[in-house]
């Protein structure tokens, strides 16, 4: 089970002993350097049991949507933005949360691009590669978006979607690695782009001065969410349609 860290929320599932004793687990978190592993205690359950662990792979699943997504908004954000670079983000099942730098409001062409080109890696149901390499070589990969402040273990988890980490590694000043997103992660990911079946940012705003906030949703919740923004905005043609009409009328 993967414990909450690097922005990405923590697993829920069950430590088993017997059929009648485990844990319910809620919450699992790092701390000192140990994996705490957070729930309720069913039956009896001691020190030395022999047990097993599975996690919940429907929520897991929405979390890799959204994980994999961040990295696709974020390279998304670069090529709408120019200079966009990340302060935060937080994965959970339900969306996610990207903080970046960026001094005005996102146009609606901005935001619409943005909502394009992740829809575009879907489409094409790219794969989502995850190796590790020599963090100085994975420093120089060209496209890379890292939190450059950020302390990084050596070697490296890269995750890249698109394009194969050892043909990065092996070449990493070729220009193809700025057509796609190529991140430092250690959290989990979709095998391909295209499981996550739709994705779509449903708002935008300041937290800070030239810092912005945008949340984002996949999948069902992406459906949904465009499910109701075409209907509001069917509601509104109808309004304006209908204001329209009586305006005419009176005019008459």
């Amino acid at each position: 089970m993967y414990a909450e860290q690097g922005g990405q929320i923590y697993d829920t599932g069950y430590i088993t002993h017997t059929a009648d004793s485990g844990i319910l687990v809620n919450n699992i978190q790092v701390k000192a350097g140990f994996i705490l592993h957070k729930g309720i205690v069913e039956g009896k359950i001691a020190v030395g049991d022999e047990v097993q662990i599975s996690f919940d792979e429907s929520r897991r699943k929405k979390i890799m949507n959204n994980h994999t997504a961040t990295h696709l908004l974020n390279y998304a954000l670069r090529k709408h933005c120019g200079e966009a670079d990340q302060k935060g983000s937080l994965v959970t099942d339900e969306r996610l949360r990207f903080d970046f730098t960026y001094k005005k409001p996102l146009t609606t062409e901005q935001l619409e691009g943005v909502d394009s080109v992740v829809s575009d890696f879907i489409k094409k149901n790219d794969v989502v590669y995850a190796q590790n390499a020599s963090l100085a070589v994975a420093r120089e990969i060209q496209g890379l978006r890292a939190m450059f402040d950020e302390t990084y273990p050596d070697p490296v988890r890269v995750v890249s979607v698109g394009l194969a980490v050892d043909k990065l590694v092996s070449d990493p000043t070729a220009p193809a690695g700025s057509l796609t997103s190529i991140e430092f992660c250690g959290g989990t990911h979709l095998l391909r782009a295209g499981h996550m079946n739709n994705f779509t940012v449903v708002s935008e705003k300041p937290i800070s001065k030239g810092i912005r906030r945008i949340f984002a949703v996949t999948g069902t919740e992406a459906d949904a969410a465009i499910s109701r923004g075409n209907a509001l905005q069917q509601q509104g043609n109808d309004l304006l349609s209908q204001v329209s009409s009586e305006v005419t009328s009176i005019l008459k």
